[in-house]
This record gives C-alpha cells, sequence and structure tokens, in this order.
C-alpha cells in the first residue's frame, strides 16, 4: 500500500523515543477515538444497539464504533432539529456509560511516559477525563503538573505549550457540567481554526498517532498533516483517499499495524521501561560506585528511613519508638529524608547517608512511589548500593499500592501483602516489635 513509509515493531519505536529524549528532541502525541472510554464500551454499544437496525453480537469491534457514530450523528442531527434538550440527555447516558470505568492501565502507561518527559503534548479527541485520572494517580497535578486545554472554550497558551509546559488539548471537548464538547467531532470553524493556529506554530512536528478513526476523528486530522515525522499506530492502516496518506507515506513515516491501543502502550511502556531504567541506573552507579569503594562496612552503622511526606507521620514515629529501645546506648542514629531536603547540597547529603547506613527501612504507597523526589535522590542510590551489598532494605508495605513495575517487586516486604495501615493497633504493635528485632539482629549480631 505505501511506496515510502517503513513498518517498524513497537521495540524499535521505543528505541526512537529514547534517543529523541535523550537528544531534547519533543513528540506530540495524538490519542483518536480508539484510545477514549467509548470504544470497546459495553454499556456504551448496548445502550446504541437499541437505535440501530443491525445486530452488535454479529459485529467486530471495530464496525460496532463505526456504526455507533453513525447513530450519534443521527440522533445529534434530530436533536438540534426537534429537541433542544435532547443533546443534554445523551450527555447524561453518556456519562453514565463512562463512570463505569473506574481506570485503564494503558492510561496510565501513558501517565508515566509522560512523567518521565517522553511527551508533553497530547492532543485527544476524546471527550472522557481518563487520562487526566491516570495523570492524578501518576501523582500530577491539574494547573501544577499539567494543563487541560478544552479547544472549544479555552484561550490556547501557545507560548506555555512551546515551553514543554505539559498540556492535554481536548480537541472535541469535554464531557461535564459547564464545558463544550461535540459528540462527533464536528467542531466549529472558530474552533478548527485556533487548532489550526497551534499547529501552524510547530509545522515540523513529529507526532505519534495512536487509535485514528477516519470518521470520528476526522476534524482533528490537521495535526498528523506534518512536515516532520509520523509514526502511526492502529488496528488498520489508513484508507486509500485518507488526507493523512501524504504524511504517512514518505521516508520518514513509520507505522504499526493490527495493535489496540492497550497492548501497544503496554508493550511500548515495558520495553522503555527496561531500557530507560537501566541506563538511568548505570549512570547513577557509575556515579555512586566511587563512593561506594572506598566504604568500609566496619562504617555503616545507622538506619535510614524513606517515606512520603504526603503519607501519615504517625507510622514513622511508631518506628522510631520503637527502633529507640534497640539502638539505646549505641553509637546508631535514625536518619529521615527530613535531614537532606534537596537543593544544591543534595549530592553531598546523599554522600553522608550511604557512608554510614547499614538498614534502610522504606514506607512503600502510591505517594512513595510517585514521588519524583524519593525516586532520584533516595530510591535509585539506595538500590545500586543494596545491589553492592552495602545497605540491606526492609521495605513495608505502608498502603496498597502497584509495586509490580518498581524497582521494589524483588524484595521481600516485612509485612508481606497486608498494608500497614489496614492492621488493627494490637498487630501494629506485634508488626513494630518484629521489625526492632530484625533490625537489632543486621544492626548487632553480637547480641543474638
Amino acid at each position: 500500500m505505501f511506496e515510502s513509509a517503513t513498518p517498524v515493531s513497537v521495540a524499535e519505536l521505543a528505541q526512537l523515543l529514547i534517543a529523541r529524549k535523550k537528544e531534547g528532541k519533543r513528540t506530540i502525541l495524538f490519542l483518536g477515538s480508539r484510545t477514549g472510554g467509548l470504544f470497546g464500551n459495553q454499556a456504551f454499544y448496548n445502550g446504541m444497539q437499541r437505535y440501530s437496525l443491525r445486530n452488535f453480537s454479529k459485529l467486530s469491534e471495530l464496525e460496532k464504533f463505526d456504526e455507533c457514530y453513525h447513530i450519534l450523528k443521527r440522533l445529534a442531527d434530530e436533536n438540534n432539529e426537534k429537541n433542544p434538550d435532547g443533546k443534554e440527555l445523551l450527555e447524561d447516558l453518556l456519562t453514565n456509560w463512562l463512570t463505569e470505568i473506574a481506570g485503564r492501565e494503558e492510561d496510565n502507561y501513558v501517565a508515566e511516559l509522560v512523567k518521565e518527559g517522553f511527551f508533553d503534548t497530547i492532543v485527544s479527541t476524546n471527550i472522557d477525563s481518563l487520562l487526566e485520572l491516570a495523570f492524578s494517580q501518576a501523582g500530577m497535578k491539574s494547573s501544577e503538573d499539567y494543563k487541560v486545554v478544552n479547544m472549544l472554550d479555552d484561550i490556547v497558551d501557545v507560548e506555555s505549550i512551546k515551553a514543554g509546559k505539559r498540556t492535554i488539548i481536548k480537541a472535541f471537548g469535554k464531557l461535564e457540567r459547564g464545558s463544550s464538547m461535540e459528540l462527533t467531532g464536528e467542531i466549529s470553524w472558530d474552533a478548527s481554526q485556533k487548532l489550526m493556529m497551534l499547529l501552524n506554530e510547530f509545522p515540523d512536528r513529529d507526532v505519534l498517532a495512536i487509535g485514528h478513526h477516519p470518521l470520528w476523528d476526522r476534524k482533528a486530522e490537521q495535526v498528523l498533516i506534518t512536515n516532520g515525522e509520523l509514526w502511526y499506530i492502529n488496528e488498520k492502516l489508513p484508507e486509500s483517499d485518507s488526507l493523512i496518506l501524504d504524511s504517512l507515506d514518505n521516508e520518514k513515516g513509520k507505522y504499526v499495524s493490527g495493535l489496540f491501543y492497550k497492548r501497544f502502550m503496554r508493550e511500548l511502556y515495558q520495553i522503555i521501561s527496561e531500557n530507560y531504567k537501566a541506563s538511568m541506573k548505570q549512570i547513577i552507579t557509575n556515579a555512586i560506585n566511587p563512593i561506594l569503594n572506598v566504604l568500609e562496612d566496619n562504617d555503616r552503622i545507622n538506619i535510614f528511613i524513606s517515606y512520603s511526606h504526603k503519607d501519615d507521620q504517625k507510622y514513622i514515629d511508631e518506628l522510631q519508638k520503637f527502633l529507640s529501645v534497640i539502638v539505646k546506648k549505641e553509637v546508631v542514629d535514625v536518619w529521615c529524608d527530613t535531614k537532606f531536603q534537596g537543593g544544591e547540597d543534595w549530592h553531598k547529603e546523599i554522600q553522608k547517608a550511604l557512608k554510614t547506613t547499614k538498614v534502610a527501612i522504606l514506607f512503600v504507597s502510591i505517594n512513595f512511589l510517585t514521588s519524583e523526589y524519593i525516586d532520584q535522590y533516595e530510591l535509585k542510590p539506595l538500590l545500586v548500593a543494596a545491589d553492592a551489598e552495602k545497605v540491606i532494605l526492609l521495605p513495608i508495605l505502608l498502603a496498597s499500592c502497584p509495586i509490580s513495575t518498581s524497582e521494589l517487586h524483588r524484595y521481600q516486604f516485612i509485612n508481606g501483602m497486608i498494608p500497614l495501615n489496614k492492621m488493627s493497633k494490637a498487630n501494629q504493635e506485634a508488626f513494630w516489635t518484629e521489625v526492632a528485632y530484625r533490625v537489632e539482629a543486621l544492626l548487632f549480631p553480637d547480641r543474638q
């Protein structure tokens, strides 16, 4: 079908993204309607079935979605002509169908890649808020860490986007009270011009497009018409009469066909995570190894506690109370991250901690795992020291959180998979006693 565009694997795209990040090149992420909460939504399909003469059970996923577009288009046109309140009723139904989705792993992968700096500008044709939910779960706060722009309502801050501020551009608006949106992508001339003016600021933009739909996303296809590179990921390739073919079918065009959003993002994230984190770990290892190599094991007598300040301080206070008994009359210090808050001397403070830390106790929660400060300045150096058998890590599961993608998944948690915040007071006291005894055995083996 293509003369110049190149088929690539997910692994090849992952390597390209890693290389682009290292070189400081920006990539715009386009999320089409096949990545949204309506695609593959059985509640939505069931609701649309009543307006269709076709039997949805005999249709493929793509055919169902195409049929839903035509139904919504017809209903929107009929409501505009006969029932002005019909659109509001339809919006209520859509809200109910979308609220059944609590969150999706594919959106979480996008959020993590945005946090790591692989993307800063996202153009979405979806009216749901699933991506914003994923950003929140990843520890990013709206307005502070990223901005959402409704192209139908908001003024676009071009300079902020050019400066690399994380931005979600909702091309067709948002499904929420007080916000404008278009169910079938029939955006106004003004909104279309706003989008075009924004894109004109990036004529050579490089775009990674996932889940584009020729009907739902038609009015936003201008995002994909670029002088830069276009990487196209979809279940099937665009039609021969598609406007985006010229942008795709050149020596810069690359495509992956046959993958849905979920599978593509899972594979992409896993490959990037393994490769990128391995390279970052090597950088940190190279920086810290000279410190580790000059240390004597006998110099390591202290306890280091790492936790998120967003979590309840009472658990740290309780731990220190129990530890104070075993370190009494000993030249042992209990370090907390409050002793080094970053700034220009953060590296010196980490060196001091590494020189004297024998046991590191980690209070693991979603706040802990999503803290960039903890990850960069505490956890990574401790993992390197632990791999060099200089430090012993004792992770505690403070609250339920996904640890399977964290480096800590290979460590045994002291309390297993029973979160500390779910234990009774009596069980917590028994647990603190166990932790104190374990730390004592590691620091003072002669007492045993």
